[in-house]
Parts: C-alpha cells; sequence; structure tokens
C-alpha cells in the first residue's frame, strides 16, 4: 500500500535529517526526534506535493523526493549515538511500557473501536472525533484539494488541519479509519513521553525526576475533584456509577469552579493535533537545550528549531504561540550566556518566512465575533471567589512544589530550568489577560503547557525531599493528592464506550460515496455524528453549531436558511440554487430539531438513494 511505502519512506528520512545534527542522543532519544521529524516534514511534503499537482501524482512525487533526501543526506550525517546509563534506561524502559500500555488501549478503545452492532469512542473523543474525521475523510475522498472549511463551506479552513491532512491522506493510500486515525496518534503520545523524560532528565540530571514529571502531567487534575469523589461516596453512591457512563468527570466540575481538567482526557485524546504540537514543541526546546550547553550543535540546531517552529501554525496554532514565548525567554537566556545573537538571526528570518503564509491564511479566512480580546482572569466571571483562590482550588499542590523545587534549582544555578519557569509564568499571565477564541475555556491549550512545565518544577522538589529516609510516606502521600482526581478520570475513560455510529449508518456512508459524487454539496442536518461528513468526504450546508462558534463563525443566518430549506416552502428552491446544493439527505432520526418536509422533496426532487431509512434526492443534475 502507498501509505505504508510513504510513512516507511518518511521515518528513514526523519532519521537521515536527525542524523545531520553534530551532538550525541541515545537511541531512544533519536528515534522521538525522527518521528517527529518525520511526521512533521514528511506531512507538509506530502501537502505541497499535492497542492502543487493534485492527490495522485503528488502522492507519487512525495515518494520520490523523500529517496532524494534520504540518498542525499544520508551520507553527510555526524550524529554519534550514546547508551544510557542502567538506571535511566531502566526507568525509561518501565515508563514507555506503562504509557504505551496506556495509551495503546485508551487510543484503541476511543478511535473508532468495532463492535458487533457498530464503531464506538468514549466521553470527549466521542465528541470531538467527528470533525477530525470530517477533515480527515475531506482531504481522503475529495478529487482536489481545497482548502474550505468542509462544515461551513462558504468559509476557508482556518482550523489547523495537518495532522487530519495526514490521516486523510493514510486513509487514501488504503489504511483502515482505525489505523489512519490511530496510529500517528499513538506515535506522537509515545514520542511527548519520550521527549518529556529526556528532556527533564537531562536539565536536572536525574531520571526519577523525569518519570515523576510524566506522572505529574498525565495525572493533572485538582486533588479537590478527588474529595468531591469521596464526599459522593460517602452518600452511598457506587463507585462504579460514579464513574460510568452517567457519572461525573471530577477533573472538570464547572459548578464547583474546577476548571482545569485532565491533560490526557480532555486533551491529548480527543484533540489530536495538540499531541503532534506538543511534540513538535518539546522537540524544538530540546534542541534549544543542546544549543544551550553544546557549542558544536549549535548552527544546526537553530537551523532545525526555526523551521519546526515556521511549520507550527497549520499543525496547532497554541503551541505556535508557546513556542514564540519559549523563544523570547530562551533568546534572552542566551543573550545573558553568550551576549550575542548573531548565529540566531538569520535561520529565526527563515522561521518567519515559514510562518507568516500560514499565519495570514488563518488570520485572513477568520470570520470573527470578537475572537480575541482582553479578559482579567481566565473563567473567574463563573465563580465567585478571587483570581488567587479560583487558581490554588484548579491547581493544588503542583506550583507550591514547583516554587520550593525552582528555589533549589536557582541556587544549583540550572538557568535553562529556571528560563522554563520563566515560561511558565509568561502563559500564565497571558492566558490569564487575554482571551483567545470564542470559547474562554480554549485558553487551557496553552495552560497545558504551563502545567507540563510546572510538572518538572515539581518533580524537582519531590525526588529531593521525599527519596530522603523518614519522608517517602509522606512524599507518596502529597504525589498521590497530585494525580488521584487524574487518575480516576483516566479510569473512568477507560471503562466507557459511546456508540458513535452504528452498522446502517456504515452502510449507507458507503453506497452514499458510491452514488453521490465527490465534492457536491449536500443539505442534511447538523448532528456531529452524521454519517455523510464522518465517512464520505462530501461537503455540507452547515456542520455542529458547536463547532463552527468555536472558531468565531457566524453561523445562525445559515441554520435559519437550512430551517428554511427543510421546511419545502416557497422559498425553498431559491435558496438550494442559492447555497449551491445538489444533493438532500434525510435522515431516519430526524432532522436534529428542524421538521423537514418529505413529502415536498418526493414531489419536487428525484429520489437517487434509499438505504437503512436515510433518503437521498438530487436537486441539480
Amino acid at each position: 500500500m502507498i501509505s505504508t511505502l510513504f510513512i516507511l519512506l518518511a521515518l528513514l528520512a526523519g532519521l537521515s535529517l536527525v542524523r545531520l545534527l553534530p551532538t550525541s542522543l541515545t537511541r531512544l532519544e533519536t528515534a522521538a526526534l525522527s518521528l517527529v521529524a518525520a511526521t512533521l516534514g514528511g506531512t507538509w511534503l506530502l501537502f505541497l506535493a499535492v497542492a502543487l499537482i493534485g492527490f495522485s501524482w503528488g502522492y507519487i512525487f512525495s515518494l520520490i523526493l523523500l529517496i532524494v533526501l534520504v540518498l542525499f543526506t544520508w551520507r553527510r550525517g555526524c550524529l554519534t549515538l550514546i547508551s544510557s546509563d542502567p538506571k535511566t534506561a531502566r526507568v525509561l524502559y518501565i515508563l514507555l511500557t506503562l504509557s504505551g500500555i496506556l495509551f495503546g488501549y485508551l487510543i484503541y478503545t476511543h478511535t473508532l473501536q468495532v463492535f458487533s452492532d457498530g464503531w464506538y469512542s468514549a466521553a470527549d473523543s466521542w465528541g470531538d472525533i467527528a470533525l477530525h474525521m470530517t477533515l480527515a475523510s475531506f482531504f481522503a475522498y475529495s478529487p482536489r484539494l481545497h482548502l474550505q472549511m468542509p462544515i461551513f463551506p462558504h468559509m476557508a479552513l482556518t482550523y489547523p488541519f495537518l495532522f487530519d491532512f495526514l490521516s486523510g491522506m493514510l486513509l487514501r493510500g488504503g489504511w483502515s479509519w482505525q489505523a489512519s486515525l490511530g496510529l500517528p496518534l499513538f506515535a506522537m503520545c509515545m514520542c511527548l513521553v519520550q521527549l518529556f523524560f529526556t528532556l527533564v532528565q537531562r536539565v536536572t540530571k536525574s531520571a526519577a525526576t523525569g518519570f515523576l514529571a510524566v506522572l505529574f502531567f498525565i495525572g493533572m487534575g485538582s486533588p479537590a475533584g478527588f474529595f468531591f469523589f469521596l464526599s459522593d461516596s460517602a452518600q452511598h453512591k457506587p463507585t462504579a456509577d460514579l464513574l460510568s457512563f452517567s457519572g461525573v468527570d471530577y477533573t472538570h466540575l464547572t459548578d464547583q469552579g474546577l476548571q482545569l481538567t485532565n491533560s490526557l482526557t480532555s486533551l491529548l485524546l480527543p484533540q489530536r493535533g495538540i499531541v503532534l504540537g506538543l511534540a513538535i514543541l518539546l522537540s524544538i526546546v530540546f534542541l534549544l537545550y543542546l544549543a544551550y550547553t553544546e557549542q558544536p550543535i549549535r548552527p544546526a540546531a537553530a537551523i532545525a528549531a526555526t523551521i519546526m517552529t515556521g511549520l507550527l501554525p497549520f499543525v496547532h496554532v497554541h503551541m505556535f504561540l508557546a513556542t514564540l514565548v519559549i523563544w523570547v525567554v530562551f533568546l534572552i537566556a542566551y543573550v545573558r550566556q553568550e551576549e550575542s545573537l548573531g548565529i540566531w538571526v538569520k535561520p529565526i528570518l527563515l522561521g518567519i518566512v515559514l510562518a507568516l503564509p500560514q499565519i495570514y491564511w488563518q488570520l485572513h479566512g477568520t470570520n470573527t465575533q470578537e475572537f480575541t480580546h482582553i479578559h482579567f482572569g481566565w473563567m473567574t466571571d463563573t465563580q465567585q471567589e478571587s483570581v488567587l483562590t479560583f487558581w490554588f482550588y484548579n491547581l493544588g499542590l503542583v506550583p507550591i512544589l514547583a516554587l520550593i523545587g525552582g528555589i533549589y534549582l536557582y541556587y544549583e544555578r540550572n538557568y535553562f530550568a529556571l528560563s522554563m519557569g520563566a515560561v511558565a509564568l509568561l502563559l500564565f499571565i497571558i492566558c490569564n489577560s487575554v482571551i483567545l477564541q470564542p470559547n474562554a475555556w480554549d485558553n487551557i491549550k496553552l495552560l497545558v503547557v504551563m502545567y507540563m512545565i510546572l510538572s518538572a518544577g515539581a518533580a524537582v522538589l519531590c525526588v529531593r525531599w521525599f527519596s530522603r529516609p523518614y519522608f517517602w510516606l509522606p512524599g507518596a502521600l502529597i504525589i498521590g493528592l497530585c494525580v488521584i482526581t487524574g487518575g480516576l478520570n483516566i479510569f473512568r475513560e477507560s471503562i466507557r464506550h459511546d456508540q458513535f455510529l452504528t452498522n446502517d449508518e456504515i452502510a449507507f456512508a458507503a453506497e452514499f460515496r458510491k452514488t453521490i459524487p465527490a465534492g457536491s454539496l449536500v443539505l442534511t442536518n447538523y448532528r456531529h455524528n452524521n454519517p455523510i461528513p464522518t465517512l464520505t468526504g462530501r461537503p455540507i450546508v452547515m456542520g455542529y453549531p458547536g463547532w463552527l462558534w468555536t472558531y468565531g463563525l457566524n453561523y445562525l443566518p445559515v441554520q435559519d436558511d437550512i430551517a428554511t430549506m427543510f421546511a419545502g416552502g416557497p422559498n425553498t428552491a431559491g435558496l438550494l440554487k442559492d447555497y449551491g446544493v445538489k444533493y438532500v439527505a434525510l435522515d431516519p432520526a430526524g432532522e436534529y430539531g428542524i421538521i423537514a418536509n418529505k413529502s415536498y422533496f418526493s414531489a419536487h426532487y428525484p429520489l437517487v438513494l434509499r438505504y437503512a431509512g436515510w433518503e437521498v434526492y438530487q436537486v441539480t443534475p
């Protein structure tokens, strides 16, 4: 299959590029950086090839370019492979094994798990996977590359789409839905763990600190949520009911003021692009750390880090913004050390040249409704407590531990670690001063980077204090308190199974794709898991309103027009023509609160497909 060949060549090209770095890396560090470089570089190469010469030849042309890249760079490699010390290797293997089991199981069960009656997901992933499938199928089944929003076609596709583009191309090249969505996500989750551990371990010279940092990050969640769980349990509510389908997410109790949810269940699993974005961000920080500590690698690290930064906006905008903050702090710290930025000027200009067209596209194509605005105190307007109380309540002990850990790092003159602490502080200030999207909660995509840094600082203190005799018991209790609420939520995710599509809907989508020409605009309902946009790649007049609102799109007039078109009145034919609708699809489950005049469509338009209760009418030949 062409998808498998593309992945293999991209991995080989990623490895050949990492081998150009004049430094020493372990095999696992090399593998993680190579995977990230392969995913980012290979997807961008494929996207540009498709944009220039179309899908079929673009795939072939990208394979040729990857082969040329490998042949050109392989012999120029100057990377030295080194071995980790035995203790670090043991800790890392344990961490990767546990992470692989956790990520593998959750991704398998959340990414269209196949049951006898259909495909399943769970919780937040059940809500978000529909959008990612819609984008992937749009790229997989469209005859030409169109950067238009498939769920709002008269608007440009400003949503960061690159990771979903990769899944769409893997699907187009022969992979299954489950493999196309799940395998890239699993690979990037494992890279994220490897890179975060490596970075913390190198900066602090402690494998235990790296392990604890990853644990704190994955277990993200306020201890207050655990006490609410205990309170509910004391009311004789069975634990299985509290954590089941109808149960409670104890990391996200909005009525009680808990807004900072678990990183794994609310961000990494459902939102996909943020995983690749975080893996790229960590790769950039790792390169900057090498440049900060090793003179020979600076020119290569400068070029690699700036190119990765410049390619980030189409992957994840929030990670791009977080990376800009990291760059500012790093360059200030670098000047303090070297008193010159000369080596960085040209690479930074290259990064700017790469990023500007993407930023222009995303800003130019956005129909804003107060998209970004000043607002002091993230999410505190929904609560009664002060900003300080709100944040202590949400963050719990981790920032306190991190602050004390930072004092240790200060006396050890670990300035790179302290500069990352400054990044966390700046991100905290930004998120409490500016709302970046109509949905204020989306600032959490920056706050998760802040929490990652705080996790490392908290791990520093825990290893220094709680590894001492007589301190291990209170240390274990404090560590457990920091991660138990997140652990409860991860357990809740592991036992949930929510049906996403039925077998009838999957079969209908296959028939629809055979019958309805690619690129045809379809009028159908806007339930989020509608099989037409998710499985066929055909654009629809309007998708799920909850998504459109978060992107700042004014969808209300279109929503009113959809109700008019379905009503089958005197204005229906004119609106269908104005919107360019080619087909109307009537859902047997209803039209998501809109009444469809079935008799009108059967009287005025030919029926071209009836399957599993669905009826599809052709509006124009």
